[in-house]
Parts: structure tokens; C-alpha cells; sequence
């Protein structure tokens, strides 16, 4: 896709006038020291960067355009995704702008049922282009974005806004889940959802909604654990086969045969920008990089089982041990280390201390600062210097309304 100057140019000149503001904002209120006008502030710059981020065309990011493509072959054309390769479907679909448009991408489709289904929906509305195809994404984006800023509000005990602000104003979401519209947003949601109803005790419908996740992208699976609790046996496992039962199920309905229902495994397994190409960087070959790569794995999966069953022994199931379990998957599992991957992270925010919550900052700091040194280095994007400047000053920024809050 054409990520021109003008969408890029908006963006970068309105973000840092938004900055400036924002300080500004947080500044002066804080000096009056009224708990109402601070709320107020929050509310206000959540809302003015809500719809930045919805006016901004993607940056660097071609993922939604491929949502789009695939949703109006599938709805149109009754071209299914699990079983054609999409630039074959262009081929055969050349009269349809809008499948003409999306990146011409040799795949099978690797998400979840769900995921297609939304897809598939959305793009019933015949909108004519693909500009507004993408707005009305976006707009579901949106909506999404902002029940999660409502879930984070509910969910959290205590220094409510401090972490409303740290999910809806930081540079990750802001840039992955509602410029670049990618579907993480959706997998953060249902999460949420079911963490909070957790709290509620509503643990079946908490099951349901990591189900619903894992019908995107399998990466919920990790919470399940959590979400169950500390039930004794026999209905720990009732809700695991529920779970397992369920998945299959509503997979092979919609993807036609059980391989299909397990293609959603390689989501996070191409090799771009991740410690695999390191090593053959290094000269190891491709043979040795992959068993490495299956032991990153299986040593992810000893550990997982370790914490897992050790908190279910104690009695006590503690958020901070999957803010763990979700990084300990991020670096020895996905070889694809893209930025929004970090945001399934986000969804312990409400339930974690000061402590855990710095460690989840300092771990999409990183994972910014090196994916703006791919770009700037090698990605060949005409603004990659001020997307690493952004980023650095922007999260600065976060640090210090921290600060201000705590106070």
C-alpha cells in the first residue's frame, strides 16, 4: 500500500503538537491538585488521541488492507480463505477494487474463525473504495479501543485513571492497535472480558471469552490458566475439555477439516526481524536455527507447566506469573517479533502492582526502540527516525504522568 507523505507528515506534525499539549494539559492540572480536573484531563486526552489515531492512515503496515481484501472475497465472492491462496483469488476477481487494492500476499489465511467471520461482516456494508473500507474498520477499531478503556477502568482497584492513561496514551496502542488497525485490539479485549468477569466469579463466561479470542489468534490460551483460578480438579478440568471441546468444534464447522483449526499456530512463526535470522546471520544453518527454535519452545512449555501447576498446588493464582508466561512467550517462542504483539501483554495492567506494570513499559519500550532501528536501518520508511524519537519522547511523557499521579 501507499503510505504517502501526507498520511505520514499528519501523523508525526500532530502527534508531537499533541505531546506538547499533553504536557501542558497534565502540567497545569496538576498544580490545582482537584482529583475532578484530573479525571477530566485524562478523559480529554484519551479522546483527542483516540481520534488522531483514527484519522491517521496506517504507517509501515499493510495488515488491515489484507483484512479487508480477504473479507470482501469472502462475502462477495464466497471465496474461502482457508483453502485459496489470496493472490490467486485477485487473479480470478480482478472487477473488485477492493481486492485488486489489498497487498497481492501468497497465504492461506492463518487467523482464527472468529476473526473471518468479523471480517466477513464488515465487509458486507459494499462500501466502494478502499479508503472507506479501511474508516470503517478503523471505526470498529475505535469502539473496540474504548470498551477496553472502559474494562481497564472497572477492572482496576485502585489508581484507576493512572492506568486508563497508561493503556489508551501509550505510543504501542496508539500506533499498532488504532493507527495500524491491526486485530490485537480484539484479542486484547476479550481478555479483559474475561478477567473481568473473573471478578465477578462468572468463570464459565470467562472461559467463553478467552474461547473467543483463541478464534482469532491462539495467544489467549496462555490466560486460560488464570482464569480458571484455583477450582477444585474435577471442574478445573471440566472447563479445560469445555474449552478444548469448544474450539475444536467451532473450528472444524467453519474451517471444513481439524488441520485447518490448527493453522492459526503459525501466526507468529514467519521470519522477519527476529532472533532466528541472528543466527544465520552468524552462519548457522537453517536446519540447526529450527532446532534451536524447537527448544526455545518446549523449554517455554516446561516452564509454563511449572508455574501453572506450582500456583494451582499453593492455592494462589497471581497476575504477575503471567505478565512472565506472556513475555517468556514473546521472546522464546515468537520468531516474529512485531511491536503489537506486545499489546496482548496490556490486559494485566488493571491487576498488577507499580512494580509489574513498569516491567510491561520497559519491555514495549524495547520492543519499540528496536523495531524503529529495523526500519530505520533496513525497512526503507521515510520516517523511521521519527517514529524512534516519537517513541522515546512520547514514553517519557507516560513516565512522567506516572510520577504526577502517584503523588
Amino acid at each position: 500500500m501507499n503510505f504517502g507523505l501526507n498520511t505520514g507528515l499528519l501523523y508525526w506534525v500532530g502527534i508531537l503538537i499533541w505531546i506538547f499539549s499533553y504536557v501542558m494539559i497534565i502540567y497545569f492540572i496538576n498544580k490545582s491538585k482537584d482529583d475532578k480536573k484530573k479525571k477530566i484531563a485524562i478523559f480529554v486526552c484519551v479522546a483527542i488521541t483516540t481520534i488522531l489515531g483514527f484519522i491517521v492512515k496506517p504507517n509501515n503496515s499493510d495488515d488491515i488492507y489484507y483484512y479487508i481484501g480477504v473479507g470482501r472475497a469472502d462475502s462477495s465472492f464466497a471465496e474461502n480463505p482457508y483453502e485459496n491462496y489470496f493472490n490467486e483469488v485477485q487473479q480470478c476477481h480482478k472487477e473488485d477494487p477492493i481486492i485488486t487494492e489489498a497487498p497481492s500476499l501468497n497465504v492461506v489465511y492463518t487467523y482464527g474463525p472468529l476473526w473471518r467471520n468479523i471480517c466477513k461482516a464488515l465487509s458486507t456494508i459494499q462500501l466502494n473504495t478502499m479508503n472507506e473500507m479501511l474508516y470503517l474498520y478503523k471505526f470498529v477499531n475505535v469502539l473496540i479501543h474504548l470498551l477496553n478503556c472502559v474494562l481497564i477502568y472497572k477492572i482496576s482497584k485502585d489508581k484507576k485513571i493512572l492506568k486508563l492513561g497508561i493503556y489508551a496514551l501509550n505510543p504501542l496502542i496508539i500506533f499498532e492497535c488504532l493507527i495500524n488497525c491491526h486485530n490485537d485490539i480484539f484479542v486484547l479485549f476479550f481478555v479483559l472480558l474475561a478477567i473481568y468477569l473473573k471478578q465477578k466469579d462468572k468463570i464459565g463466561l470467562g472461559v467463553v471469552s478467552i474461547l473467543l479470542g483463541t478464534l482469532i489468534k491462539y495467544i489467549p490460551v496462555i490466560f486460560l490458566p488464570y482464569i480458571i483460578g484455583n477450582k477444585k480438579i474435577k471442574n478445573y478440568i471440566v472447563y479445560l475439555v469445555g474449552f478444548v471441546i469448544g474450539y475444536l468444534g467451532l473450528s472444524y464447522l467453519e474451517t471444513g477439516n481439524f488441520n485447518n483449526s490448527f493453522k492459526v499456530l503459525q501466526q507468529t512463526s514467519l521470519f522477519a526481524n527476529n532472533w532466528e535470522n541472528i543466527l544465520i546471520s552468524l552462519k548457522v544453518s537453517l536446519s540447526d536455527t529450527l532446532k534451536i527454535s524447537f527448544i526455545a519452545k518446549i523449554v517455554f512449555a516446561i516452564i509454563f507447566m511449572t508455574l501453572v501447576l506450582k500456583e494451582y498446588i499453593k492455592q494462589e493464582s497471581k497476575p504477575e506469573t503471567y505478565r512472565i508466561i506472556a513475555m517468556l512467550f514473546y521472546l522464546l517462542v515468537i520468531t516474529n517479533f512485531r511491536n503489537w504483539y506486545i499489546t496482548w501483554i496490556f490486559a494485566l495492567i488493571p491487576i498488577l502492582n507499580k512494580e509489574g506494570i513498569f516491567k510491561i513499559i520497559a519491555f514495549s519500550i524495547s520492543a519499540l526502540i528496536s523495531n524503529s532501528i529495523f526500519y530505520m536501518i533496513g525497512g526503507g520508511y521515510i520516517f523511521a527516525y521519527l517514529i524512534f524519537l516519537t517513541n522515546i519522547i512520547t514514553y517519557l511523557i507516560l513516565v512522567f504522568t506516572i510520577k504526577i499521579y502517584e503523588k
